[in-house]
């Protein structure tokens, strides 16, 4: 180490340091746990199989993406966009941009649900997101639909309320409003498909906060969803078991991790 390198690298972890502290001052500092308020998780071995194997459906899930639009994408049945597709500075012709790319992807259906960055669509009604990303199959805001392999999906962009230091803010909304969306879920339904993930779920960010979704967890846990889809939180991408839930953050913008593939 030379005097120079040294110093940059004294200057990089006191900018590191500072911004973790003023996230944690002024900015969203996760809700209130303990660490009893958390699940307890099982390690994924292998590859990311769902079901026995007869008559299987390939699902690829990606997400947070931020108008890098993945350019190698493995071939499937069914595509999944957990949202923030776009920034939260984007301008209309990037809608443009993701929804050609979403044309170009050969899986025979595309489900995506909105995530914070999604500020210019922050005010749309879904039908006009609907109208907007044309070549979805399913654009969710809080619906449940049956896919044409037989199984339910339902999706949901909410995330929690942040502090007036962030300004990808689309779709936040406070507690109770959390809990009322979380809590139309259904009961069984078959993947699950979120923007946030779980508190205590590949939700611990690099400042060592948890992002996660208190009242998502508790309704996940209530309806037991096959596979939940999320991302939102992109320092902890990779797959867990919530019980029996096959659980996959999916965020793609500072991963070396490619889009997940779940049969």
């Amino acid at each position: 180490w030379n005097r120079s390198s040294l110093s940059h690298y004294l200057l990089l972890r006191f900018m590191i340091t500072l911004k973790s502290y003023f996230t944690r001052w002024f900015g969203y500092a996760g809700e209130p746990h303990t660490e009893e308020d958390l699940p307890e998780l099982r390690e994924v071995r292998g590859d990311l199989v769902v079901g026995n194997g007869s008559n299987s459906v390939t699902i690829v899930a990606v997400s947070d993406t931020h108008l890098v639009h993945p350019t190698s994408v493995p071939d499937g049945d069914v595509l999944i966009h957990c949202g923030d597709f776009l920034n939260h500075n984007a301008v209309p012709e990037d809608i443009v941009s993701f929804n050609e790319w979403l044309g170009a992807q050969p899986h025979k259906e595309k489900v995506i649900i909105c995530g914070n960055h999604e500020i210019l669509m922050k005010t749309w009604p879904p039908e006009k997101i609907r109208a907007a990303l044309s070549n979805a199959t399913y654009f969710l805001h809080g619906e449940t639909v049956t896919l044409d392999c037989g199984l339910t999906i339902h999706g949901t962009p909410f995330t929690q309320e942040r502090n007036w230091i962030y300004k990808a803010n689309s779709f936040s909304v406070g507690p109770q409003k959390l809990e009322e969306t979380f809590s139309k879920i259904p009961d069984d339904v078959d993947i699950l498909v979120s923007h946030v993930p779980s508190l205590g779920v590949l939700d611990k960010t690099y400042v060592d906060m948890r992002v996660g979704s208190a009242a998502l967890l508790r309704n996940v846990l209530r309806s037991r969803p096959k596979v939940h889809f999320c991302g939102h939180n992109h320092d902890q991408t990779g797959a867990v078991y919530l019980q029996d839930t096959l659980v996959v953050n999916a965020a793609q913008k500072e991963s070396n991790l490619g889009p997940f593939v779940v049969t």
